[in-house]
């Protein structure tokens, strides 16, 4: 994008505007951390220590746990940067076959503004806003999937790495239990020295 010129990126900023007016739609940078893993690409980088932390038997512990959920087995993770103008529009993290359980967001921006906009924005039946949350440094959003949400536009930076716990490939047995109440959750402090 660097070598993109001003009059170009203008255009496509108004080009993905006009998408996201009618359907999904999102503008944001992002590091395929499972696309690395996989590759054995970029192993020096400390984001794919903290996905090694994510998929560690400590962090799906706890995400078993929080859902009273046994099935889930892996995540799937992204490192997103929002910039200005950038956003994620309304939709709801359900893939078919996905076996997703819940989604999580974890905050690495420091001192946010609330007039900067990048909330994790929840929704409800109607459309209606409910929740939203801040994207406070070393916070971790975690909510259940298929749940309607969006990250609002954006003026300045938000640093995020996101995706969803799923289950294995297995369906779910019928006698599986529902998940406790919860719609979603915000916790401070959450980091890989403090589960170790």
């Amino acid at each position: 994008m660097a070598k993109v010129s001003p009059e170009k990126w203008s255009q496509l900023q108004r080009d993905l505007f006009l998408l996201a007016r009618d359907r999904f739609s999102y503008a944001y940078g992002f590091y395929p951390l499972q696309e690395s893993v996989r590759l054995d690409r970029d192993r020096h980088l400390y984001l794919l220590s903290f996905f090694d932390f994510l998929q560690g038997p400590q962090m799906i512990g706890l995400i078993r746990d929080l859902l009273g959920d046994e099935a889930v087995v892996k995540a799937d993770a992204q490192a997103t940067r929002f910039g200005p103008g950038q956003y994620l529009t309304y939709h709801n993290d359900h893939v078919p076959k996905s076996h997703r359980r819940c989604a999580y967001v974890f905050n690495f921006t420091r001192r946010w503004r609330p007039d900067w906009g990048g909330y994790l924005q929840f929704f409800d039946d109607l459309g209606n806003g409910q929740t939203a949350y801040k994207p406070d440094f070393n916070k971790l959003n975690l909510f259940l999937v298929p749940q309607p949400h969006a990250v609002t536009f954006i003026p300045p930076l938000r640093a995020v790495i996101a995706m969803p716990y799923r289950a294995g490939i297995a369906p779910r047995s019928p006698l599986h239990h529902d998940p406790p109440p919860i719609r979603h959750r915000s916790w401070r402090s959450v980091s890989p020295q403090s589960r170790a």
